[in-house]
């Protein structure tokens, strides 16, 4: 899986941002169709750019995720087991995506694991365990 994610973020930075695409077209000059690097060259002139900070939950959605089930013991990824008090609500308990056969989505980091439990399925909303 590793290697078609490098050969489909290859293609994105080649092959579609360096492709001029008939949906974009810059206001002034209607007639030649842009790259997306082009178009968001243009549109920052224009506009302008406002760096907006991440907060610390911007991070947890950008970072990756799997799909896990919160067993009695906690999660168990790559062979450890994960817990922390806040996987309590969703211990035994579907997360109600049926689409995941009702795990639970977990985000991770090479330092870092953690379980983001979904609103309403945890004390807090959108608590975080991190070991």
């Amino acid at each position: 899986m590793p290697q078609l994610q490098d050969l489909l973020d290859e293609w994105i930075t080649v092959g579609w941002q360096g492709r001029p695409h008939e949906g974009l077209r810059h206001p002034m000059m209607a007639r030649a169709a842009l790259t997306p690097n082009e178009m968001w060259g243009a549109l920052v002139g224009a506009c302008g750019y406002v760096p907006v900070p991440l907060t610390g939950r911007d991070y947890v959605e950008l970072l990756p995720v799997r799909w896990h089930r919160v067993t009695d013991r906690g999660i168990r990824i790559d062979h450890r087991t994960y817990d922390h008090p806040v996987l309590g609500a969703c211990r035994g308990r579907s997360s109600g995506v049926t689409a995941r056969q009702g795990r639970w989505k977990t985000t991770y980091t090479a330092a870092r694991r953690g379980c983001a439990c979904p609103a309403g399925s945890s004390p807090s909303r959108g608590s975080t365990a991190t070991t």
